[in-house]
């Protein structure tokens, strides 16, 4: 099965163009006294960008496992999948402040969520598949589970 999602990773030739968000989740259950963007968790650290119609409807997604929130962990995404050209929103998380020298960014307040709703939307799809597709998933596969999911 590995190999069949290896076998649909992106190829990376057509990066995002026109409007892209991204955005930054966990995966994870619940540990006592670790919420959100805290950097000591067991919780998988993930990035996503989605490139959105026009309209505002979805017209593709990646997601990418990350080691922490930094701007250098986020800036992966960007290399591998979004376009110069794009005009790109993020939250006010401070990770995006020195990605916003190669990249056309405009930052947001989050208003917990309400501003970024196509994000939020599938972020908990894919928080939703994962749990009841996987019954753990590891590190090291979860770019692979991604590249199913994100297809």
């Amino acid at each position: 099965m590995h190999k069949v999602r290896e076998a649909m990773e992106s190829s990376g030739k057509y990066p995002m163009d026109s409007i892209v968000n991204v955005d930054e989740f966990v995966l994870g259950g619940v540990e006592q006294g670790k919420m959100g963007r805290s950097y000591h968790t067991k919780k998988k650290k993930a990035v996503t960008a989605l490139q959105l119609t026009k309209e505002g409807k979805l017209r593709r997604m990646y997601a990418m496992g990350i080691e922490d929130f930094s701007a250098r962990s986020l800036e992966s995404i960007f290399a591998n999948h979004i376009s110069k050209s794009a005009q790109i929103t993020t939250d006010k998380w401070k990770g995006y402040r020195q990605i916003t020298k190669n990249h056309n960014i405009t930052q947001i307040e989050s208003n917990n969520g309400l501003n970024l709703v196509a994000f939020h939307a599938m972020s908990h799809r894919i928080k939703s598949w994962i749990r009841t597709t996987y019954s753990w998933g590891s590190e090291f596969n979860l770019n692979k589970h991604f590249n199913v999911f994100c297809l």
